[in-house]
């Protein structure tokens, strides 16, 4: 009995040893597999990093560039309006002439038929000659324009095409079109400037 029961005991030490072995294999396996799992995860975070990283670095490039060209685009806006400001300046001091009217070849009338009674002639009155057309308009004094039509005008009708035909209507003699830039520049101003008093 006593031998069958040191054999029993045997046994059982090295099934738990077996079973220990075993399940020290399988911790092993497991960690393996779990380092596994987590290096391909930093892997895959790295990548997606690298990636998101280099995506930034894009859109900062992109918006450093677009930043450059609105700065280059406003310093040679500023030059232009610098530029046409000296112009109406220049344009301003040169005194206007007035158009002189050019007489009409008169066409030979038919002779009257008389009359018995012919009224005297009226005294005829001297005529004042004609103001001088204003011919250039600076751009002080064509900011202050669009600035008085966007301020009466509605602000969700209004349009940079009826301000223009309105500063047209106000100056029929001079020539706008060829400030359509600087005028379009000065409408924005003046809505933002309306919309930002309104709220």
């Amino acid at each position: 009995l006593a031998i069958c029961l040191l054999v029993y005991a045997l046994w059982q030490m090295y099934t738990d040893m077996q079973s220990n072995k075993m399940k020290q294999r399988f911790k092993k396996t497991l960690d393996k597999s779990r380092a596994k799992l987590l290096e391909s995860e930093k892997k895959k975070l790295s990548k997606w990093e690298l990636i998101e990283k280099q995506n930034k670095e894009a859109a900062e490039k992109k918006r450093l560039e677009a930043a450059e060209k609105e700065r280059k685009r406003e310093e040679a806006q500023r030059e232009k309006d610098l530029a046409d400001a000296r112009n109406g300046q220049l344009k301003e001091q040169v005194p206007v002439k007035p158009k002189t009217p050019t007489k009409k070849e008169e066409k030979p009338a038919p002779a009257p038929a008389p009359k018995p009674a012919p009224k005297p002639a009226a005294p005829k009155t001297a005529t004042a000659p004609a103001p001088p057309v204003v011919m250039v308009v600076s751009d002080a004094e064509l900011k202050r324009s669009i600035e008085e039509v966007v301020s009466q005008g509605d602000l969700n009708t209004l349009t940079k095409r009826s301000v223009r035909e309105a500063l047209q209507a106000k100056y029929p003699s001079v020539d706008l079109l060829s400030r359509k830039d600087f005028i379009n520049g000065e409408i924005q101003a003046a809505v933002q400037a309306l919309a930002s008093s309104q709220t």
